[in-house]
This record gives C-alpha cells, structure tokens and sequence, in this order.
C-alpha cells in the first residue's frame, strides 16, 4: 500500500514540474511574440518619422529653388497622409511665399480650407479660415477654379462677408447654372436671412437637378409655405417622406404635415 502511494506522488510530482516548464514556456513565448510585435510597429513607424526629419532638415538647408519645392511639397504629402492638414497647408504656404504665383496661392488656400473644414475646434477652424481666405484672396477671381470660388464662398458665409460669396456663388452659375453647391448654398443664404422667395427661386432649381436632394426638398418645402404656397410646400413634404431621410427629419415633416391639415 505504501508503495503504491509512493508512486502516485512521485507521478504527480513529475507532472507538477511538467506543467509549471509548459506554462513557463509559453509565457515566455507569448511575452516575446508581443514584445516582437512592439519592435516590429517601433521599427515600422521610424523610418516615416526620420523621413520627415531628413525632409525638414534637407528643406532648411537647401539653396536650390527646384529641390526647395520638392521637399517642401514632399512635406505636405506626408501629412495629408497622416490626416494633419494644417500643417500639410503651412508647407504649401512656404513655397507660395517663396514662389509667390496664383498656382501656389490656390493650392495653399484649398489645403488651409481642408484644414478649416477638419477643425477640431473652434479657435483652429477660425485660424484655419483666416489663412485659407489670405491666399485665396491672392489669386484674381477670373483664375479661381469653380471649386476654389466654392471654397472661397463658403469661408465668406462663415466670416459675414455674405456679399462677396453670393457674388461668388452667382459667378459660378453663370457658367454652370445646374451646380448643386452653389445653388443649394444661396437658397440657404437667403432662407436664414428671411428672404423665402429667393430662397425658393434657388432651390427648386436643385430640387429639379436634383429631385432626391433632401436638404434641398425640405427648405424648400418651408420657403413655398412660407410665402403662402401652401399646396406645392405639402407636396414636397410627401414627395420627401417617400425618400429614405433621417428620422428627426420625417418628424420634422410630419409636424409641418399635421399644421397644413
């Protein structure tokens, strides 16, 4: 009986010391598959980091006007990349002030107007705009494209510059009556200032460019009851809950419905 019992201790002692080698080891393994990992992330994120380093240094010493721009544009690319747009527009600005064109100025003030548009904050996103609106302001409006007119508008709505931008915006459909932005932005200019029927006048030509625009069918469903067309504002709003829309919106609808009723 004794030995018996000897040898059942024995046995578990064995597999004690088995399994606490067993455990050790895949620990140990664990540790330094996570610890690996971390090196392999640390070593992955460096060379991008001494990139921008090597750029930046190379960009302070350079002489050379072409390798100048090069780097500084290189500069702006990394940190579009990485989703810094404020400073991606200060390289942009660095070459405009260099290489004062129209071009530079335009690509400076569309990169500052990214900027302001991701703003985390409001004092950013007046800084953002306050630069954006310098270099657009740079260019001649006959060179601005379409989207830095855009651009350039909507950062004058912002800044109560509204004269400017609904000069802008009315330029713009000159050219390209049917553009959804401009028209949809000067519908909204004058519905919050009260003026309904020109409100209307511009966003039922999005509505017809653009019969599912649900923003655009919504105020203008408003501006028609408030100028006393009551029935084509009631049509609107059914033609709008057949749409899928937000549902604050259809409860929106639905009060302006049971009111009409």
């Amino acid at each position: 009986m004794r030995i018996w019992f000897k040898a059942i201790l024995i046995t578990a002692s064995i597999a004690a010391v088995i399994l606490f080698f067993d455990t050790y080891w895949f620990v140990d393994k664990h540790f330094e598959s996570v610890n690996e990992h971390e090196i392999a992330l640390a070593n992955q994120a460096t060379p991008e980091i001494g990139s921008i380093k090597l750029l930046k240094d190379s960009l302070f010493v350079s002489t050379n006007s072409e390798n100048y721009s090069n780097f500084a544009l290189r500069l702006s690319s990394s940190y579009v990349k990485a989703g810094q747009y404020d400073s991606a527009a200060s390289y942009k600005e660095l070459i405009a002030n260099r290489f004062p064109n129209e071009e530079n100025w335009k690509s400076a003030g569309l990169m500052y107007y990214k900027a302001f548009k991701n703003a985390s904050g409001e004092q950013e996103e007046q800084q953002m705009a306050l630069k954006a609106i310098a270099c657009l302001e740079k260019v001649e409006p006959i060179s601005l494209s379409e989207k830095g007119k855009l651009a350039l508008a909507n950062l004058y709505y912002s800044y109560n510059k509204a004269h400017k931008a609904t000069q802008l915006l009315q330029e713009i459909l000159t050219v390209d009556a049917a553009n959804q932005e401009a028209l949809y932005n000067l519908g909204i200019h004058f519905f919050q200032g009260n003026n309904f029927e020109k409100a209307a006048e511009y966003l039922s030509k999005l509505v017809q460019s653009d019969s599912t625009h649900i923003n655009g069918m919504y105020y203008l469903a408003i501006a028609n009851i408030k100028t006393g067309n009551t029935k084509e504002g009631k049509m609107l709003f059914e033609r709008l809950k057949l749409l899928e829309i937000p549902a604050e919106v259809e409860a929106n609808v639905d009060d302006y419905l049971n009111e009409i009723k």
